[in-house]
């Protein structure tokens, strides 16, 4: 195990960074996220704002940072009874998107010259909202939700990375869904419309097991300027799945190539896999073979209720 010293003596401690798209106080242009987490105490979030010369001293002030704050051994009682009702960190979690990522083994870092992008719900991007899938449930939407963003400083791109559930292990319907939506059509093999990577180095993929890459166009652009889209699917086992959208405008998608690296080199997946992603593996895993299996949903008999 890890000296924890060094990091105020919590038993976990997650570092983080990104760029703020708004200079924070007109001046401080980067922020370092951290993460503390100690058996049976609160659990405490911190955040540094640097400016670019600060930034050259980034490791210094971090240290600083990181010495401010030390938690002790001694086990509070209210921390044991929270232990045992309620994760005392738990609402952090909930609400962090790359704490729930880090409790799941996979690893976020903000890509550099990006800013977070509020999102104060979750979105669902709307591909084509006149289709009306041949097979399955006809009503169901399209896609998946998207908890939390990032926009390039030049503005002509944002990374959109998807919520994620522990037992939800693969999401290959989605793809599927997706890649017909855009294509209007039901019946299209989309394995003609898509890139898959295995059995490669793959930890140039996010250290993902599968990755799959494919080309959209929103009919409603995001941030009523990105209508260029490329998907991105990534498979670990063990691990929730996760979709990744790179969106871009017309300058961006000059840049495609580029903005396509950035996006995979922001994620990593570890390579254990965590107890809810093995039982996701035994329940919930689809094969990513395609095409998925299909059904007729029939509309039930008017008067029906379920």
């Amino acid at each position: 195990m890890e000296d924890m010293s060094g990091y105020c003596n919590a038993d976990t401690a997650y570092v983080y960074e990104f760029d703020f798209v708004k200079p924070f106080m007109d001046r401080y242009t980067h922020c370092i996220g951290v993460c503390l987490r100690k058996y049976a105490h609160p659990g405490l979030m911190m955040k540094m704002a640097l400016t670019d010369e600060g930034l050259s001293r980034r490791d210094d002030h971090l240290k600083t940072l990181l010495n401010s704050v030390r938690y002790g051994d001694k086990v509070p009682t209210e921390g044991l009874k929270a232990e045992k009702h309620y994760s005392a960190n738990q609402e952090a979690r909930v609400n962090n998107y790359p704490m729930i990522l880090f409790d799941n083994d996979i690893m976020l870092n903000v890509p550099s010259k990006f800013g977070v992008i509020a999102m104060p719900e979750l979105i669902t991007l709307t591909i084509n909202p006149d289709y009306e899938p041949k097979y399955g449930y006809i009503y169901r939407n399209i896609g998946w939700p998207y908890k939390f963003g990032v926009e390039s400083d030049k503005k002509d791109c944002a990374i959109l990375y998807s919520s994620v559930t522990s037992l939800i292990v693969s999401l290959p319907n989605i793809v599927e869904d997706e890649i017909q939506a855009y294509r209007s059509d039901s019946d299209i093999d989309v394995t003609e419309y898509m890139a898959t990577i295995t059995d490669v180095d793959m930890s140039k993929y996010a250290n993902a097991d599968t990755v799959l890459i494919y080309d959209l166009e929103l009919d409603k652009p995001y941030l009523e300027k990105y209508s260029y889209c490329m998907g991105i699917y990534l498979r670990k086992y063990g691990h929730p799945a996760m979709l990744v959208k790179v969106l871009m405008d017309n300058e961006g998608l000059k840049h495609k190539d580029s903005y396509l690296r950035t996006a995979l080199n922001s994620i990593r997946y570890g390579d254990t896999p965590t107890k809810d992603g093995l039982e996701g593996e035994e329940k919930y895993a689809i094969p990513t073979k395609f095409p998925l299996p299909r059904t007729i949903w029939v509309k039930p008999k008017e008067g029906y209720i379920n």
